[in-house]
């Protein structure tokens, strides 16, 4: 039996039953900030969760790029662990925005490098 390869979305309120049969099938544990309980300290579990995924997916917005803490806290943490090999982010630009002179445009989006179609975020991002 193979493990599991953790994943981290820093985003918030994503819906990850996209990547439920993956879940499932454990191929993958997926993590977000809304499973964070009651009571944990947010910074802290959002930091550990960054620094030890295997894959971070940056689900990219409008909204994801205006975000302070996802670009100024988040995205260098992940972004210097894929530089240093440790983790693999993979940006997935679901909505169009003006992404591409962002600190991870040299990162291979998907897919390709338009949005995804019929990729529904309506109220989540």
């Amino acid at each position: 039996m193979r493990g599991l390869c953790p994943l981290c979305i820093p985003i918030h309120h994503l819906d990850s039953t996209h990547l439920s049969l993956l879940q499932r099938e454990g191929i993958i544990s997926c993590w977000y900030d809304g499973l964070i309980g009651a009571g944990q300290q947010w910074r802290r579990e959002i930091e550990a969760h960054l620094n030890s995924a295997n894959i971070i997916l940056l689900f990219v917005s409008a909204d994801f790029l205006a975000s302070d803490f996802c670009m100024e806290t988040e995205l260098p943490v992940a972004l210097a662990r894929s530089s240093r090999r440790e983790a693999l982010v993979i940006p997935v630009i679901v909505r169009e925005c003006d992404w591409q002179t962002a600190s991870f445009a040299h990162l291979q989006a998907l897919p390709g490098d338009r949005m995804m179609p019929s990729f529904s975020c309506s109220g989540i991002l």
